[in-house]
Formats: C-alpha cells, structure tokens, sequence
C-alpha cells in the first residue's frame, strides 16, 4: 500500500511523497477507500503538541505497550523526549463508537526536511482485523499532505 516510496536522505529508510501521484494510484485509492469504510464509525482525533511539552511518562501512558512488546528501552523513550524537545509532534488517537481507544500514533513534524517522520503507533489488538497500523499511516499521510510536507516516512 505504501510502496514505491522515495530516498528520504535516511539510509535506513524510504519516505512516502504525499503528492497527487501517490493519492492517484488505483491500487492505493481501493485500498484506502476499504480501510475508510472499515473505520466508518470510529472518531479520529489529532492534536499537534509541542515537543517541549512531552514527558517520558506521557509517552509510557499512550505508548508503553507498543514499548513492552518491541523491547524499546527506557533510555530510546528518553531519548525520543530529548530529541523532540524543539519539535512538534503529531498525536493521533482513533476512538470505537463503544469508547475503546483503537490506535494512538505519534509522528514528529519536521519542517525543515519537508517530512512527517512516523515515530510509534499502539493499537489495541481487538482491532486488529480491521488493520489499525495501516490506518494509522494512511492517517499520518493525510495529515502531512493537507499541512504541505512533501513526505510521511
């Protein structure tokens, strides 16, 4: 879904471009237009923070299972909160109708490289059959492209 990507200047990495080529693939457009109608019903919300503001503790209360899980340690979780410091940071929550919190996605905005740089995503493993770290991207992605960043990576 997010393949083709392009050099992002990370050698470990590859950046989706968020112009019209991207949004005008057949592929994506059933793809993403199936993943719409799966979360039909669910709320999404968005909030840009400044990094300034973020705390190891904030990040283990929307993040620490997605920590436990892929071994993160607590130094990286630190680390992430020294990096951001003079950053904003784009926060993601996805909401069921019942209440249930499905997914929490957490990018960092970085203007100067032109970028939405995905960091982590939590989702609740009840969604899983609806693919909530796929959406999750697809979100970010929306997110950069109506803020005028060339790349989601």
């Amino acid at each position: 879904m997010f393949r083709n990507a392009a050099p992002s200047g990370n050698y470990y990495e590859a950046a989706v471009q968020t112009g019209g080529e991207f949004w005008a693939d057949e592929y994506r457009i059933r793809k993403f237009k199936e993943l719409d109608k799966l979360f039909r019903n669910f709320q999404v919300k968005e909030s840009v923070m400044e990094g300034k503001d973020i705390t190891a503790k904030y990040l283990y209360e929307i993040g620490g299972t997605h920590f436990e899980n892929y071994w993160i340690a607590e130094a990286e979780v630190e680390g992430f909160v020294d990096y951001v410091r003079n950053l904003q940071v784009l926060v993601i929550e996805v909401f069921a109708a019942n209440g249930d919190l499905v997914l929490t996605d957490v990018s960092i905005i970085l203007p100067a490289q032109n970028q939405l740089y995905g960091s982590f995503c939590q989702w609740n493993r009840q969604y899983k059959n609806r693919s909530p770290g796929i959406y999750a991207c697809l979100l970010a992605t929306r997110w950069a492209q109506r803020h005028g960043l060339q790349f989601y990576n």
